[in-house]
C-alpha cells in the first residue's frame, strides 16, 4: 500500500498497521487459512453514439466493464437466491414466462454457505463455531439468516453466533493456544459483516486506572456515557481497532483476512489496472487481456480525466460525480487529501425499460443494470481447497441515478431476463 495514502486515510492506516502484525506473527500461531467471499460488479458499457443502432449492431458495441471488486461482506445473497422465485411467478402472471431458463437458477446463498462449511471442516474441531460480525442495529438480517439457514441445510450440526464488535470487545479472548473464545465457545470462522468501513469503529474509550477499578467514557458521535466498572488485574479495555486486531491475530480463520480486505480498496484495484501487474499474477496472456477488457481507465489523482472521483474505503455516498469532480477539487486543490481518492473513468450502463417496486407506486422508467458475480475461495499459500463461481446479484436504479446501493434505497435486487 503506497506510504501516500496511508498518510492521509487513516481507515486505511489503522488495517495496514494490523497487516504488518501479522506479518511479525509466529508462524506456529498464525491461522494461514483464508475464506474469501468475493463479488464482482460490472455493467454494460456503451460507446458513444450506438444507442441510435440497430439492435443487432448495438450488441456489438456493448463492453462488459467492472465497477468494483468486493473483498469484505459482499451482501445480499440471501435476498438474491429468493428473488429467482419471486420475479418467474411475477413475469408468468403478466404472460412473459414460457420456461425456467427464461430466469436463470440463482442460489449464491448455497455457495456463500459451502465456502463457510468447507472452512470450518478445515479448522478440525467439530465443537466450534461459526460467527457472523454483525453491527450493533444490523439493518440487513434477513439476508444474512438465509445464509445462516443454508449453512444449517448442510450441516446442521455447526452453530452460528451473530456478535458486534462492542460484544467482541467485552466477551472475547485469546487462549494459551492462540484459539478466539467467545463467551466459553471456540470460534473456527468469522464472518464480516460490519466492519468494512470507518463507521464501523465509532467507540473511542478512554481507560483512567483507579486501584482495581476504570472509569469508561465512551464516545458515540457527541454523546458521552461515563461508567465505573470492577476490572481484573491482567484485563484490558480495548478499542474496536485493538478488537480487529485481536481477531486477525487469533487461530480462527477469517472471511476475509485483513489482506483480503486491503485487497479491495480502490486504490488496488488502480494498481491493477495499470500495465504489467496483472502479469504478476497471471501467466496466461489471453487471461490476462479478457480481464484488463473488462477495466476502465483509472488514475491516481495527479492525471486528470472526466470521471468518477472514487474514495479509497468502499461506503454508499462516498463516491464524486461528473462536474462535482472540479468543484471538490478546487476545495482540496494541492493539499494531501488529493491522495485519498482515485480518479476513475465514467461508465455509461445500457438501458432498459423496468419498473421498480419501492415503497410508493411507480411507472416504467428508464433503468440501468449493474451484475455482480460472487466467487468463493478457500485456500492458503500451498493449496487451493475450493474455488468457484457461485451465483450472482443484479441492481437495478433509474438511469440518471449516481450511486447504486440497495440499503440506501438507491437500487432494486432483480433478476436476468433471458430471451
Amino acid at each position: 500500500m503506497p506510504a501516500c495514502v496511508i498518510e492521509v486515510d487513516d481507515f486505511t492506516k489503522n488495517m495496514w498497521e494490523i497487516y504488518e502484525a501479522t506479518l511479525k506473527q509466529d508462524d506456529k500461531r498464525k491461522q494461514h487459512l483464508n475464506l474469501g467471499i468475493f463479488r464482482s460488479d460490472y455493467m454494460l458499457h456503451c460507446d458513444k453514439g450506438s444507442s441510435s443502432l440497430a439492435i443487432k449492431d448495438f450488441a456489438k458495441h456493448l463492453q462488459l466493464k467492472q465497477v468494483e471488486t468486493n473483498t469484505i461482506a459482499s451482501s445480499f445473497a440471501g435476498l438474491a437466491t429468493n428473488m429467482v422465485s419471486v420475479h418467474r411467478y411475477s413475469m408468468a402472471q403478466a404472460g412473459y414466462y414460457e420456461n425456467e431458463n427464461q430466469v436463470p437458477n440463482n442460489n449464491p446463498a448455497n455457495g456463500l454457505a459451502r465456502g463457510m462449511v468447507e472452512a470450518w471442516n478445515l479448522y478440525g474441531n467439530a465443537n466450534s463455531v461459526v460467527l457472523f460480525i454483525v453491527s450493533s442495529c444490523e439493518r440487513n438480517i434477513f439476508d444474512q439468516k438465509f445464509v445462516e439457514h443454508a449453512i444449517f441445510e448442510i450441516n446442521p450440526k455447526i452453530s452460528i453466533i451473530r456478535q458486534s464488535l462492542e460484544d467482541i470487545c467485552q466477551k472475547g479472548y485469546l487462549n494459551e493456544e492462540n484459539k478466539l473464545i467467545i463467551d466459553g465457545l471456540e470460534i473456527a470462522v468469522v464472518y464480516f459483516r460490519d466492519g468494512y468501513s470507518p463507521d464501523s469503529y465509532k467507540s473511542q474509550q478512554r481507560i483512567f486506572s483507579l486501584n482495581n477499578c476504570a472509569v469508561i467514557e465512551l464516545r458515540r458521535g457527541s454523546k458521552v456515557e461515563s461508567s465505573r466498572v470492577q476490572l481484573p488485574d491482567d484485563e484490558r479495555i480495548k478499542e474496536d481497532w485493538d478488537t480487529r486486531k485481536m481477531i486477525e491475530l487469533s487461530f480462527a480463520i477469517k472471511c476475509p483476512s485483513i489482506n483480503y480486505h486491503l485487497a479491495g480498496t480502490k486504490k488496488i484495484q488502480q494498481e491493477l489496472s495499470r500495465p504489467g501487474v496483472l502479469e504478476k499474477f497471471i501467466s496466461d496472456g489471453s487471461r490476462v487481456q479478457k480481464l484488463r477488457n473488462t477495466f476502465v481507465e483509472q488514475y491516481s489523482l495527479e492525471m486528470c480525466h472526466a470521471g468518477v472521483y472514487a474514495a479509497l474505503t468502499v461506503e454508499v455516498g462516498n463516491n464524486i460525480y461528473g462536474n462535482d469532480i472540479k468543484e471538490y477539487l478546487s476545495k482540496i486543490k494541492n493539499s494531501a487529501e488529493r491522495t485519498a481518492y482515485i480518479l476513475m473513468e465514467r461508465i455509461f450502463p445500457f438501458t432498459q425499460k423496468n419498473i421498480l417496486l419501492f415503497e410508493k407506486p411507480t411507472d416504467i422508467v428508464d433503468t440501468v443494470s449493474e451484475l455482480g458475480i460472487y466467487g468463493i475461495i478457500v485456500g492458503d499459500e500451498h493449496k487451493i481447497h475450493m474455488n468457484e463461481q457461485v451465483g450472482h446479484l443484479m441492481r437495478t436504479k433509474v438511469q440518471g441515478v449516481d450511486e447504486g446501493g440497495i440499503s440506501a434505497g438507491f437500487s432494486a435486487i432483480d433478476s436476468p431476463y433471458l430471451v
